[in-house]
């Protein structure tokens, strides 16, 4: 669905330091990373970069909805003077500055007039200017799935087991060795081997 009105927004590339990328809401107007044309997930933002501007213009400071801050916030790691400066120059201007931060991380993030997009968030210390987004990913049923269209399977009698995520492989060291300790930690029987005996006999 396209919006009757376009939101308006004002960044400037002046703001980001030396060696860091712009933000992704600005892909429909700067284009795509450089370093994400090597990647194999290369494709997850060409939708978003084909109608992004049926929902986002750019405009002046002072014709702007909210300013956003050109590069990602970077937790744990001193970030560039420039952002301040960005973010200083959206509040005499009377703006709110959208700042996006990655990663597993709950800091702060240092300037009163952002409103934060982060995927990390704590229900309990969740502050009224922190929303949460998810990871871009591709659509998987457009890309992946005949015809684009999700076939729902039928129930078998024989449950399976789905996950997805990275999880060592099962036959390696390391990955019996944290199973292992997570079980005794529990007082219980090593969880590693309670794995195996359920995909050697349930497994489909």
């Amino acid at each position: 669905m396209i919006p009757a009105k376009r939101l308006k927004l004002f960044s400037d590339r002046n703001y980001i330091p030396e060696g860091k990328s712009h933000v992704t809401m600005l892909i429909p107007f700067w284009g795509k990373h450089r370093e994400e044309l090597e990647t194999l997930q290369n494709r997850r933002y060409n939708r978003y970069a084909e109608v992004g501007e049926s929902f986002f213009e750019l405009t002046s400071l002072e014709q702007a909805d909210f300013a956003v801050m050109p590069t990602d916030w970077e937790p744990s790691v001193h970030n560039d003077d420039l952002l301040f400066q960005f973010a200083e120059k959206a509040k005499r201007a009377g703006k709110s500055v959208i700042v996006f931060l990655w990663g597993m991380s709950f800091e702060d993030v240092p300037i009163d007039n952002a409103i934060v997009f982060r995927n990390s968030l704590l229900r309990s210390s969740q502050k009224p200017n922190q929303l949460a987004v998810p990871f871009w990913m591709e659509d998987f049923v457009t890309e992946y799935l005949e015809g684009g269209k999700l076939s729902v399977r039928k129930k078998s009698a024989k449950p399976s087991v789905g996950f997805c995520g990275f999880a060592d492989p099962l036959k390696t060291s390391r990955a019996k060795g944290r199973l292992s300790s997570e079980g005794k930690r529990e007082g219980k029987q090593p969880v590693w081997w309670d794995v195996l005996f359920a995909r050697r006999h349930y497994a489909p």
